[in-house]
């Protein structure tokens, strides 16, 4: 017996090699597993990131519109001097204690708005998006199809994701009534019988204010003050008109927000000689004070007129300038009465149409030319409304190096 002493201990070795092996292998695969199932986590969440970074940038574009020629999205967003990039703290906006992927020092996202064709003449529009057409497309909707590309990237403690599709913006249409003059109240400031305001087949001149019946002429009461001939056809003249807001505060703002997004906000007044000083969809005087333009410049055209919106102050028109379009003073409360709100002189014409809410007034003719002259298309006027993606355009797509 005593030459078998040991084997015991040459069993159990044996025996503790093989479940250790068997341990070992056990812990090796439950820690690629626990490697995949970080690398699927945190894949998805750079998916969830680039998600966040499209929906974000396709809100900017519904609710700021394709940009123009002279405001067109950056190259590449984040990008903190423009107003078309999506905010970093609200895109990001999580809790950092339970979603831990997401820590700012490990994450980055980027976001692309191309148009969806070529600027050549008759440029097919694109329907398959590759990355080459970020360097071969403009960054507004050069070709006014309403349709722009976002590419959206996001990654994640080193894992990216990235996605792209085709966006459609749908106009949200705003309603004006289609007065040649509507305003609190309405005066000329000559005593001829030339036309001075033509009102055409439009709903005619109306003020809100009860004065004398406007077959008397003038009425000298500060109310509607004309002499015959000066507004035709005469018929439609009307006064007590009852409301007093053309526009609610939320169509009002989205107006506000084309004007923002174009550029076309003014806090001072722009020069009044320029050549298309005033020119815009929607162009906004925000001034306090009253702003005149003169000479001989053309703002807008009668095929593409505008909307102007006197926030605050007033606008005078005066030498031999035009504006193709619709003027707006909003005059919201503590509303002003002043009859000279917008104010339309000299050879001076408004092609269009003029609208004062509450007591405020237009006031034409002091040179006894014809001042104002209805055109129903300018009531074409629209904000912007929704973006959407086009249905089957969206894609994962390979992400690019960005460093």
């Amino acid at each position: 017996m005593s030459g078998e002493q040991g084997n015991v201990m040459v069993t159990a070795i044996l025996l503790i090699a093989v479940m250790m092996s068997v341990g070992l292998a056990a812990m090796s695969t439950v820690d690629t597993q626990s490697e995949q199932s970080r690398q699927e986590r945190v894949g998805e969440s750079a998916f969830n990131l680039s998600e966040a970074a499209l929906g974000n940038q396709i809100f900017i574009l519904g609710r700021k519109g394709a940009g123009t020629q002279f405001r067109q999205y950056p190259v590449r967003c984040p990008d903190v001097t423009s107003e078309f990039c999506p905010d970093a703290t609200l895109l990001q906006n999580y809790d950092q204690a339970t979603q831990v992927d997401f820590d700012p020092a490990q994450t980055e996202w980027y976001t692309w708005v191309r148009d969806n064709a070529g600027t050549g003449a008759g440029a097919t529009p694109d329907t398959f998006w590759d990355d080459t057409l970020l360097t071969t497309r403009q960054r507004y909707d050069a070709n006014k199809d309403q349709l722009m590309w976002v590419r959206a990237q996001g990654e994640v403690r080193g894992r990216q994701r990235a996605m792209v599709g085709l966006i459609r913006l749908e106009p949200r249409p705003i309603t004006f009534p289609n007065y040649a003059i509507l305003a609190g109240k309405f005066r000329t400031s000559n005593n001829g019988n030339k036309t001075l305001v033509d009102a055409g087949n439009s709903l005619g001149v109306t003020v809100r204010c009860q004065g004398s019946p406007p077959n008397v002429i003038p009425d000298n009461d500060g109310c509607i003050e004309f002499r015959a001939g000066q507004i035709t056809p005469a018929e439609t003249i009307k006064n007590g008109y009852g409301v007093n807001e053309t526009l609610d505060d939320e169509a009002l703002e989205a107006l506000l927000d084309v004007a923002r997004a174009n550029g076309t906000y003014y806090t001072t007044c722009p020069s009044g000689t320029a050549d298309g000083a005033l020119t815009g969809a929607v162009v906004v005087l925000d001034t306090g004070t009253a702003c005149s333009f003169r000479s001989n410049a053309q703002h807008n055209s009668a095929d593409v007129p505008g909307l102007l919106i006197i926030m605050s102050g007033k606008f005078e028109m005066l030498g031999t300038a035009n504006f193709f379009g619709l003027v707006y003073a909003p005059n919201r409360p503590p509303s002003s009465s002043d009859s000279d709100i917008i104010k339309i002189h000299g050879n001076a014409q408004l092609m269009g149409g003029a609208i004062v809410d509450y007591s405020g007034g237009v006031e034409a003719g002091s040179s006894g030319k014809q001042n104002i002259s209805y055109d129903a298309n300018v009531f074409d006027i629209s904000a912007f409304g929704t973006a959407g993606v086009v249905q089957n355009t969206w894609r994962e797509i390979t992400p690019l190096d960005v460093n």
